[in-house]
């Protein structure tokens, strides 16, 4: 949940209306999703395992080690939210 709520504020920042941004928690990874519809999905995030990860909608998969990492990570955020509207 922690990850959620670090890329909603990011989302945040850029006035994006956060009643839009939703999330689905599924075995294999934490979907944050743009009007609560799985085929709009603005990030997947892969915590479960010892390498944790980032993947966008454009294929880019980036690893962290930590969830304060996401916040480098502001501009491919938004991109991806850009995208998903």
């Amino acid at each position: 949940m922690q990850g959620f709520y670090i890329v909603k504020s990011i989302l945040a920042q850029a006035n994006v209306s956060l009643d839009d941004i939703s999330y689905k928690d599924t075995l294999s990874y934490f979907g944050i999703l743009y009007q609560g519809k799985v085929t709009k999905w603005i990030c997947r995030l892969y915590f479960n395992t010892s390498k944790k990860s980032i993947t966008f909608p454009d294929g880019i998969n980036v690893g962290i080690e930590k969830l304060e990492d996401l916040y480098n990570l502001k501009d491919e955020i938004i991109k991806a939210y850009e995208s998903r509207k």
